[in-house]
């Protein structure tokens, strides 16, 4: 096993013989795997891979060596990096938790037996080829607003008819449309500012608590660089004020757990009035500066 500077490069079958608890767990089918190791090493196989905190990046060609062994991935907390091809052709690879990943590789999942995958909010690009060919996928949520989209991201999908974008479902084949990426925004606007909140359940709320959150924190940046239309931001406050007393409303009528759901209004309300003060003495220095 080879770790320089938090890149996990390679991992190789004898490597599963010492079960490095702090940087690479193998979690064994076979009964009394390792009393078996010595002379059947190359036909045991592993349930799960686990990548412990040291890790911060994965290299292309680490698994090359146990590929054919692994069907689940859990990647450490720390994981922020695939590079191309991490995964690729692993056709055993059904399931993966990419935990807080940010930059996921070109074909990094191309031609694996993936069905299904979470991409976390820490996502924010579809690189190249990402899940050409997979064919056993049928199931994508992304919870990250994406801001990029290679080419052929799904190509060969046959089984993925959708994909669920913040509890929206967008046609697979809309991925290969040129303008997908201001689609998503117009998706986020809506869900956000114009989705019917009494029909919602409680996912669909936190999903949009989350983009107004994201709202909130795109008005602060704006403010801050000098490169806003207050009008715009005044009304669009109004308009998040608006959903939240809406949510509120639903909290009081449900018997649901929703205590997240009451932090999520509680911030909301604080982030618009921090905003409102930042607005304020915007235009106030700008009075003074006249």
């Amino acid at each position: 096993m080879i770790i320089e500077k938090g890149v996990l490069t390679k991992i190789e079958n004898k490597d599963i013989a010492t079960v490095c608890k702090q940087d690479v767990i193998f979690h064994e089918k076979i009964k009394d795997a390792f009393e078996q190791m010595e002379p059947h090493v190359s036909n045991i196989t592993y349930n799960k891979i686990s990548i412990g905190p040291k890790v911060v990046k994965i290299a292309k060609g680490a698994f090359d060596e146990v590929e054919n062994n692994i069907s689940q991935v859990e990647l450490g907390e720390n994981v922020s990096e695939l590079e191309d091809e991490v995964f690729a052709g692993f056709t055993k690879l059904e399931k993966v938790n990419l935990r807080k990943v940010k930059i996921i590789g070109k074909m990094c999942f191309a031609e694996s037996g993936l069905r299904a995958v979470t991409l976390p909010e820490t996502v924010h690009s579809l690189s190249d080829r990402l899940f050409e060919n997979c064919h056993q996928l049928d199931k994508v949520a992304i919870h990250g607003q994406i801001r990029e989209v290679g080419q052929d991201v799904f190509k060969g999908c046959e089984k993925l008819g959708y994909v669920n974008y913040f509890g929206k479902k967008i046609p697979v084949e809309k991925f290969e449309d040129e303008n997908i990426v201001q689609f998503l925004k117009q998706c986020e606007d809506e869900i956000a500012f114009s989705a019917n909140i009494a029909k919602m359940d409680m996912n669909e709320m936190r999903i949009m608590g989350k983009l107004l959150k994201y709202y909130l924190s795109k008005f602060d940046k704006a403010i801050e660089s000098g490169d806003f239309d207050r009008e715009v931001i005044e009304q669009k406050l109004d308009k998040i004020g608006q959903r939240l007393a809406e949510v509120k409303q639903r909290i009081v009528t449900t018997r649901e757990k929703v205590e997240d759901l009451a932090v999520l209004v509680h911030e909301g309300k604080l982030g618009i009035a921090f905003v409102r003060e930042k607005l304020a003495k915007s235009e106030q220095n700008s009075e003074e500066a006249e």
